[in-house]
């Protein structure tokens, strides 16, 4: 999903789109740096959250793609950011 998201951000001319892209990418690393925590429960909790994420590039070009999950994922993508703040804040990152 980051290098998705990476080659999207950085193909696209919309500043909207591109911002949406690097919040992700930014959350994306966040997640991707909890894998190797040396906590097992935070590794777990993380895997989970990625499970249920939704790739904001799925179905990029669909024409019902903003109608559908624009709202869903910017709601999913906060859950994430908040999720890995809190970890920070804990000193578990």
């Amino acid at each position: 999903m980051i290098g998705r998201c990476s080659r999207r951000r950085d193909s696209t001319t919309d500043h909207d789109r591109r911002r949406r892209y690097e919040e992700r990418v930014a959350i994306l690393r966040c997640l991707q740096s909890a894998l190797h925590s040396p906590v097992e429960s935070l590794r777990g909790a993380t895997l989970r959250t990625l499970g249920h994420m939704s790739d904001i590039s799925d179905d990029e070009d669909s024409p019902n793609y903003r109608s559908i999950n624009t709202p869903t994922i910017l709601a999913q993508a906060q859950r994430a950011y908040s999720f890995v703040r809190a970890l920070q804040q804990h000193g578990a990152l």
